[in-house]
């Protein structure tokens, strides 16, 4: 009978363990079928060149993860950001764009991001700039956060309002082109500065050469280009040499070209040049460099005329103008003090003549250095003389008259 009920009971143990084995156990539950997606993060706020990587997520209808999941994601306004098939999202542009993962016909919903731009404001920290024809200079700006700090690192862009008047490079460097003025402002991306103004002048200074190497400075007044020292070369165009004569007598017998120093000392030539007669002066070898002569007596007047003087004025001879010879001098430390220097409008031409003085013909005498400035023409006035001009200390006004040709002047050059 025990050996029954052991029996019975040993059979009745097999088939608990049987039945409790074959019971489905809850953690090892089959994983149902894809039914949402989620992403996070959920929302973003994002700068512009900035990135953020998003993750999705698949349950089934019991909120069961599915893993080994492949997604296929997109950016609805891909200029506003992109996103690869990672989720990494690349912002470009400010606006706000959605994300979405999907996998199969399963899609997430739709997540916001937001892109802004940290740059707040540009400034262009020059108002305005002037610039020659030629020329360049320099324009630099600044972006600013929404809190005014400085940032650091910027490119800009820049762009002039007429190209034709000035045009400016990457890094903000403005060239003139034409005389006007225009508009000057950087960007980056979406944010403009306010305009600067670029003013674009026609270059009016400038250099010469002569064939001895001597460098002048010159000066444009009007529509002309003037020497703005006295001329000290000793060689013709061609390289023929200008007779130095340094003799009195010699001096005031010459019909052929020649030149001398002031009271013949070669210590006077860096400050005043040399004088020459009017033979040398317009000899066919040509005083002048390659470009530039010697000014004719109509080319004095429209210098005049440049400088306020009337037609009638400079047509006539003698003191003429009113203020023209102030407005043609130069260097108050080498005049005698008199009418000329203290005319408010001296030196205001760039002219900036010199009283180099003069040699006489007759005797070959020298004579009023620091008083008085006097310049050949090439235009002649009867067989033996030549118009020229004078300033002298005492004067505010021109002096146009004739001399005659052997007489030591000095000579400023003006351009073809």
């Amino acid at each position: 009978m025990k050996t029954k009920l052991a029996v019975r009971m040993g059979l009745l143990s097999v088939l608990l363990l049987v039945v409790f084995s074959c019971e489905e156990d809850p953690a090892s539950s089959k994983i149902g079928p894809l039914y949402v997606i989620e992403v996070t993060p959920a929302a973003v706020n994002m700068e512009i060149d900035s990135t953020q990587q998003f993750t999705a997520l698949g349950r089934d209808a019991d909120m069961n993860v599915i893993e080994d999941l492949s997604f296929t994601w997109t950016s609805r306004y891909p200029e506003v950001g992109t996103v690869d098939q990672t989720g990494l999202f690349t912002a470009i542009s400010s606006g706000t764009t959605f994300l979405t993962a999907k996998s199969g016909t399963v899609e997430s919903a739709q997540v916001m991001v937001t892109v802004y731009d940290p740059v707040f404001s540009i400034v262009i920290q020059q108002d305005s700039l002037t610039v020659y024809v030629d020329a360049t200079v320099q324009f630099t700006a600044v972006g600013k956060d929404m809190n005014g700090n400085d940032m650091t690192g910027l490119s800009f862009t820049w762009e002039t309002g007429n190209t034709a008047i000035a045009t400016i490079d990457k890094a903000g460097v403005a060239t003139g082109i034409t005389p006007g003025n225009t508009t000057v402002t950087a960007k980056l991306r979406a944010v403009e500065s306010l305009s600067a103004v670029v003013i674009v002048r026609e270059k009016n200074t400038g250099t010469l050469t002569d064939i001895d190497g001597n460098i002048y400075q010159t000066k444009k007044i009007g529509d002309q280009w003037w020497l703005a020292e006295n001329l000290k070369v000793t060689h013709y165009r061609n390289g023929d040499a200008i007779p130095e004569v340094t003799d009195n007598t010699e001096w005031t017998n010459l019909t052929t070209g020649a030149y001398c120093e002031y009271d013949n000392n070669p210590a006077s030539v860096d400050t005043y040049g040399r004088l020459y007669n009017w033979y040398a002066a317009t000899d066919s070898r040509n005083i002048a460099p390659e470009g530039w002569h010697v000014p004719t007596d109509d080319e004095w007047k429209a210098l005049e005329m440049t400088l306020g003087m009337s037609q009638s004025e400079a047509d006539d001879s003698g003191w003429r103008g009113t203020d023209q010879g102030s407005q043609l001098a130069g260097n108050a430390d080498l005049w005698t003090d008199g009418n000329l220097e203290n005319n408010a409008a001296f030196g205001s031409s760039g002219f900036a003549a010199f009283p180099g003085g003069c040699r006489l013909s007759s005797y070959g005498y020298f004579g009023s250095m620091g008083g008085g400035a006097y310049f050949w023409s090439s235009t002649e006035y009867g067989s033996n003389g030549a118009w020229y001009r004078v300033l002298l200390y005492g004067y505010a006004d021109v002096d146009r008259n004739y001399y005659g040709k052997q007489v030591g002047f000095s000579v400023r050059l003006v351009r073809d």
